[in-house]
């Protein structure tokens, strides 16, 4: 079964990877890249060696989880994602260390070390698990959005991705602030139980395939 990326549907890429779907493992590739790079920025590597290190561990990340079945009885998904990425940035690093590599290596080893750094891997999870609930939450809204009215998403908008007052969204959409208030509390709520039905779509998924 194939799936179809032209639909803005950011969960899919997660139900279908362990399915070695190509569509999905390219979409996993385009999301985590700037993620893996923007952590390798952090600890200094410089523009070469991030985009040296980025593809490589993408890689090897890409090759562990074709080869490991996410297990739902052992923990969340999103648990398991974070081991495997740390997993794969542990694995280039000893391949990087190894005896007889060339001197003219395009990642300084000295800098490369830093990424072993237990509070550097730390930060790598906190990457993950910021990357993981962007994408739920942007499938969230979406589907948030095709279900509420255009006022009601218009008023969490304002008052919520704007950061503009109660008072702005009434003036705006002729509305009681009252009512902004009730339509930004509605949606909130909504967005927290897309995001939980997708976890439990998600891990309910890799557990049929396992």
């Amino acid at each position: 079964m194939s799936v179809n990326f032209d639909i803005p549907t950011r969960l899919s890429m997660f139900v279908h990877l362990q399915a070695n779907e190509e569509q999905a493992w390219s979409e996993f590739v385009r999301q985590y890249g700037p993620m893996i790079a923007s952590w390798c920025m952090r600890y200094n590597l410089d523009e070469t060696e991030t985009a040296d290190v980025t593809q490589t561990v993408l890689i090897k990340l890409v090759q562990v989880m074709r080869e490991s079945r996410y297990d739902s009885n052992k923990g969340s998904f999103r648990g398991w994602l974070k081991t495997v990425t740390n997993n794969a940035v542990r694995d280039v690093i000893r391949t990087w260390h190894k005896p007889g590599r060339g001197s003219g290596d395009s990642v300084n080893l000295d800098r490369l070390s830093a990424l072993e750094d237990p509070a550097a891997l730390e930060t790598l999870n906190e990457c993950v698990d910021e990357e993981y609930k962007r994408i739920l939450l942007h499938e969230a809204e979406r589907r948030v959005r095709e279900r509420v009215r255009d006022f009601t998403w218009r008023a969490f908008e304002i008052t919520t991705l704007e950061q503009r007052s109660a008072k702005e969204a009434s003036e705006e959409l002729n509305m009681k602030i009252a009512e902004i208030y009730v339509a930004k509390s509605r949606v909130i709520k909504m967005l927290n139980e897309e995001v939980a039905r997708q976890e439990e779509e998600l891990e309910g998924n890799q557990s049929d395939q396992s």
